[in-house]
C-alpha cells in the first residue's frame, strides 16, 4: 500500500474511507516506578509510562494507531461534582464520598469548571 500513512487514518476516521485500521496492542510489564498519580501529576511521567507499557506495540511496523491515555478521568467527572480526590494506599488515585444517600442528589449542582481537577487535567491532555 503506497498512500500516505496519515491521510489514510484521517479518512478512515472522518469516514470518508472504508479502510479500517489494524490495532495491534500488546502490554508490557512497566520498568517505571511511577504509580496512577505520578502519571496525574507529571505529564513527562504519563509519557514516560506510556511508552514503557506499551513497547512491544511501538515495535510492531504494521498499520499501528498511536493512542496516549490519561489517568484523570477516573477522577475528573465525580470532582465536578464536589469530591475530593486523595491518593490512597498503593498511589492509587480515588475520590472520597461527597454525598450520604442518593437522595441528596436531588440538590446537588455543579462545581465551578475551573476548580478540583478540571484545570489541572485540562492543562495534561494539552501537554499530551
Amino acid at each position: 500500500m503506497d498512500r500516505d500513512l496519515k491521510k489514510i487514518h484521517y479518512d478512515a476516521f472522518q469516514g470518508k474511507d472504508d479502510y479500517i485500521p489494524l490495532t495491534v496492542k500488546v502490554a508490557a510489564p512497566s520498568m517505571t516506578d511511577f504509580t496512577n498519580w505520578d502519571d496525574m501529576n507529571d505529564p513527562e511521567k504519563a509519557i514516560q509510562s506510556f511508552t514503557e507499557h506499551n513497547r512491544y506495540s511501538l515495535r510492531v511496523t504494521s498499520d499501528w494507531v498511536p493512542v496516549m491515555e490519561s489517568n484523570f478521568m477516573e477522577s475528573l467527572i465525580p470532582s465536578l461534582f464536589g469530591a475530593e480526590i486523595y491518593r490512597s494506599a498503593g498511589g492509587l488515585i480515588d475520590v472520597k464520598a461527597f454525598i450520604k444517600d442518593i437522595y441528596e442528589t436531588e440538590a446537588m449542582t455543579v462545581t465551578d469548571l475551573y476548580g478540583g481537577q478540571t484545570e489541572r487535567a485540562l492543562s495534561h491532555l494539552r501537554h499530551l
